[in-house]
């Protein structure tokens, strides 16, 4: 359980938490941490969740033959812990993605993400400064509540929505922007404003090209605020012109870092939600 209380030895100076969040390693406590939430959940007397959870990173995750695999379920156990010790930094994570998309499956022959599960990762995650959260589904490097919550509200209102391209557009730039080991800052901040262009395209049912074409067709429909929609084209220009994201991603000149795609992500989620909530409001969503 994670708590905002400096220990007992941090507050005396005997010793000092980390300052900085950890994004392209893996400190020790980290790594347990980790490790910990996913025995709590395989742990059994007979072992029977450790063989499956063995057989199914055996086939599906470290893709290894799987009658390599120990006979004895305790060696399953062993073999599956020796594994993940040997795991660099960012497989480690790729291993927490794994388990959060399997979990269910492995355990009670299900299906689908475990919710539970990613609240429980995201809670040592913070606790041990890691520079990574589940959001919405993928491990990303957005550790800021309100702007989690404003991308995961933004992937669940297009989905209830039937906003299928614009769903597709922002679960792709999380996935770029949290993608390990290298991430890809400018296809994200590309994708991001792609699923702004999508919602407007379809919520004002518009051909026209451009972002700022389709939102005056949708500010037809739903009055959207001029600063608002100023805004946003002026962002698509950034994502889009000669000198933008879009056609310069050979040119080095054009930097486009962490900080940039993360704004953007965000922005565009709280500027689709924003969107969205207006056309409901107007009766757009009615049947979708």
């Amino acid at each position: 359980m994670s708590s905002a209380r400096p220990r007992f030895s941090d507050r005396i100076g005997a010793t000092k938490t980390p300052a900085i969040l950890q994004t392209d390693e893996m400190s020790a406590p980290l790594r347990a941490s980790i490790w910990n939430v996913i025995h709590t959940l395989f742990d059994s007397p007979s072992y029977e969740k450790w063989v499956s959870l063995a057989r199914a990173a055996s086939v599906s995750f470290t893709k290894t033959p799987i009658d390599e695999l120990p006979h004895y379920a305790l060696q399953q156990k062993q073999w599956m812990r020796k594994r993940y010790d040997a795991m660099k930094w960012h497989e480690v994570y790729n291993f927490a993605e794994f388990v959060v998309d399997s979990a269910n499956q492995i355990i009670r022959g299900g299906s689908g993400q475990n919710p539970f599960l990613m609240e429980a990762f995201n809670s040592v995650l913070e606790r041990e400064s890691s520079g990574y959260r589940f959001v919405a589904g993928v491990l990303s490097p957005i550790t800021n509540n309100a702007e989690m919550s404003a991308v995961e509200d933004a992937i669940q209102s297009t989905e209830s929505a039937a906003l299928n391209g614009a769903n597709e557009h922002l679960r792709t730039a999380i996935a770029l922007l949290g993608q390990k080991p290298e991430p890809d800052f400018r296809n994200a901040t590309k994708e991001a404003i792609s699923a702004i262009e999508s919602v407007a395209k379809v919520l004002g049912t518009s051909s026209a090209q451009g972002l700022s074409g389709a939102l005056a067709d949708l500010n037809k429909k739903v009055e959207i605020h001029p600063s608002l929609r100023n805004a946003f084209v002026k962002l698509y220009g950034y994502a889009s012109n000669e000198e933008g994201v879009r056609h310069s991603l050979g040119d080095e000149a054009t930097n486009v870092g962490f900080d940039e795609a993360k704004y953007m992500i965000v922005a565009c989620s709280a500027f689709m939600n924003y969107l969205i909530s207006k056309a409901d409001a107007a009766g757009l969503l009615t049947g979708r």
